[in-house]
């Protein structure tokens, strides 16, 4: 039964607050994995070499890539 102010039957026997297993927080799920408490691990950040190498192979890819498309639309163009 309730007290008369609506706190609950522990308000009435002289508990000013609620026993602890009420305000415990629940067990951890099984189907879940445990959260990080900081968050996700950070990643490393490249330095200038790396960036400028991958860079540098980004600009070869593109030349050549440009020199199949120019090989195509010659071989287009001598066909017809």
């Amino acid at each position: 039964m309730s007290c008369w102010c609506g706190h609950g039957p522990w308000h009435y026997h002289g508990y000013h607050y609620p026993p602890a297993a009420v305000y415990a927080p629940p067990p951890p799920s099984p189907y879940y994995p445990e959260t990080e408490p900081y968050g996700p691990p950070r990643r490393r950040r490249p330095d200038a070499e790396e960036l400028a190498e991958y860079l540098h192979g980004l600009e070869e890819e593109m030349a050549r890539i440009r020199r199949e498309i120019d090989d195509l639309r010659r071989a287009d163009t001598g066909e017809s």
